[in-house]
């Protein structure tokens, strides 16, 4: 497991391979682990990235879209998108 600083936020994440980025998001109650039977196979074809959102081994709350956008894409080398806020 390896650990990154990225845009003020500690992210644990495991990565396997090399060529296009094949990020690996776990569910709400899971952390990184749960793609840990995956990480290999995929790793043959794709840069499988598998992070544990900021609420699991990060220990960091944060919401997807925020941990997509601002942590992940730029990582995995995806331009940023504007942000949009949406009143209801």
């Amino acid at each position: 497991m390896h650990r990154l600083h990225v845009n003020g936020h500690d992210m644990a994440y495991v990565a396997r391979g090399t060529g296009v980025p094949l990020l690996l998001l776990h569910g709400a109650m899971c952390d990184l682990r749960y793609w840990a039977p995956q990480m290999e196979a995929f790793g043959r074809r794709y840069r499988a990235i598998a992070p544990s959102s900021l609420s699991g081994l990060s220990c960091q709350p944060m919401s997807l879209p925020v941990l997509v956008w601002r942590v992940w894409a730029p990582f995995a080398g995806v331009p940023a998108r504007p942000e949009r806020h949406t009143s209801r």
